[in-house]
């Protein structure tokens, strides 16, 4: 990545990055709560019993699930897909950024009257579904997400709430043509696309959020379970990647931009394997046992080649001490 493009590119990320909202599991709980208040005050505990609820996979079946005790919902009105149509249902789902999701779900049921619940949107793409969508009698969200702030080179559009700056999304299937802050939760994190300042294409792919913050993260890096001679409990974290480190897989490569140093790197083989295992587990023990099974002719050097990856790593800032 050549330097004023990566510098860029830096520029651009540590911006959004200032935005993100960052959902733990903690706090996606007290957004259930919230989430739960608002739809008992608009519709009441005994008109809620008469409601089937169904959950947009994948994120929403973990809100579902805490929406359900939250709520005190039979089991009889929880379901991946509603049989019943005559029955009003709410569909579920952790954040809506474009609608696309919600749109392709709705296609799927065919009951007239629709409720729309999750925990973080932007109020514009909310009132967009209401005013596309006939059977949506509500969209209801525990909390609002902020229009993303214009860039470094940019201006906000007039009237659609979108900064001229940031990439807007084909229109197909959006209920509004502005972009949302990014929200990241601890099992997922949705796509967060940046402009190419140079070639004004869009590039999607980057992960702002470290693995040990986002479980599907940890999944996508490491392509393996945590071995099981190292159990969580006797492996305490020792290593994670700095908040300051976005990274992007690319076939066999790993890209890693350093947003405050601005310095990119790419790995592969064994040092890309290396960097995704130490962010991942933290654990150098863990760690070795997974190079072990995927570099067996590494053997007799590999505790040395980790040792001395480390202390690269540390002195670039993209690793640190957890």
């Amino acid at each position: 990545m050549e330097p004023l493009r990566r510098w860029v590119k830096a520029v651009q990320c540590r911006q959004v990055k200032q935005q993100i909202v960052y959902v733990d599991y903690e706090q996606a709980q007290a957004d259930c709560v919230q989430l739960a208040a608002q739809l008992a005050a608009a519709y009441g505990c005994g008109e809620l019993r008469e409601f089937a609820f169904a959950a947009i996979p994948r994120g929403g079946l973990i809100v579902l699930g805490m929406l359900a005790y939250t709520l005190g919902l039979a089991a009889g009105q929880v379901a991946l897909r509603p049989g019943d149509a005559g029955r009003p249902l709410c569909i579920v789902d952790d954040c809506a950024l474009t609608g696309l999701r919600f749109a392709e779900f709705l296609a799927t049921v065919g009951n007239e009257r629709v409720v729309f619940a999750h925990l973080y949107s932007h109020p514009a793409l909310r009132r967009g579904i209401q005013a596309a969508e006939p059977r949506v009698q509500a969209c209801i969200a525990a909390h609002d997400l902020a229009g993303l702030a214009p860039g470094p080179d940019a201006t906000a559009a007039a009237g659609d709430d979108h900064p001229a700056g940031w990439p807007a999304m084909p229109v197909t299937g959006r209920y509004w043509a502005g972009s949302a802050a990014p929200v990241i939760f601890a099992w997922s994190e949705p796509e967060i696309h940046v402009r190419d300042p140079f070639t004004g294409e869009v590039e999607s792919g980057w992960r702002f959020a470290p693995p040990h913050r986002c479980l599907k993260h940890q999944v996508e890096l490491a392509a393996a379970r945590r071995p099981a001679a190292a159990p969580v409990a006797a492996s305490p974290r020792l290593w994670q990647s700095p908040a300051a480190v976005m990274w992007r897989r690319d076939g066999d490569r790993l890209w890693l931009l350093q947003t405050e140093s601005e310095a990119s790197h790419m790995f592969e083989g064994l040092w890309a394997d290396m960097w995704r295992g130490l962010a991942t587990w933290g654990d150098v023990a863990a760690v070795l046992t997974w190079l072990r099974e995927r570099h067996p002719q590494a053997q007799e050097s590999l505790l040395a080649e980790l040792e001395a990856f480390i202390a690269y790593a540390r002195v670039e800032r993209i690793l640190e001490a957890a």
